[in-house]
Formats: C-alpha cells, structure tokens, sequence
C-alpha cells in the first residue's frame, strides 16, 4: 500500500523497488500482478519474513496488511486504474483481486 495511503512501516508493506518506479507510482495502488505476487508472498514465505524482521528487529503487522489491502482493492470497480509500470495503467480485475486477496 502506499504511504501516502497508509503509513505502514511493517515488513509486509515494503518492496523493493528501484527509486524510478517508486516515483512513477506515487500514491498510486498496484496492478494485479503485483498484488498476487504480494500476496503470495506474505502466504508461502511466512517464515522467511519472520526471519527477516527478527534479523532487522523490523516491525510485523501481517494481518494489518492483509486488511487494508482487503479493504482498499475489493471494492474497487473494475474501471478504477492500477499502477503496471513507470506510466502504464491497467483497469482493476475485481475478481482476481478478490482471488489473490481471498
């Protein structure tokens, strides 16, 4: 989610990102493919995640994350606009949203 629309600090908000598509995206919220591979990540690499923070003393909040990502991508109508890449836009999947955040 981006900070601009949730300031969340925890280990399940961030991404790497180079500093041009940082910029490009802005307040922006992302594309369906990069919410599944998000959420697929958060899902199978739990663990790896938990590591990390606890190597980092980096804050968690999982199920926060979850939620507001819940609550801003499900109800989305399928004309709302995500951020793809640098300018490029693709029009909201509800259904797979609704999928990948399930």
């Amino acid at each position: 989610m981006p900070w601009a629309r949730v300031p969340l600090d925890a280990l399940e908000n961030l991404v790497v990102a180079d500093a041009a598509c940082n910029r490009a995206k802005r307040d922006h919220l992302a594309a369906m493919d990069h919410v599944e591979a998000w959420a697929s990540r958060l899902r199978h690499r739990a663990a790896d995640l938990e590591e990390i923070a606890r190597r980092a003393n980096w804050e968690r909040a999982p199920d926060r994350a979850l939620g507001v990502a819940r609550a801003s991508y499900l109800l989305l109508p399928s004309w709302a606009r995500l951020w793809r890449a640098q300018q490029e836009f693709v029009t909201a999947d509800p259904q797979r949203l609704s999928h990948a955040l399930g």
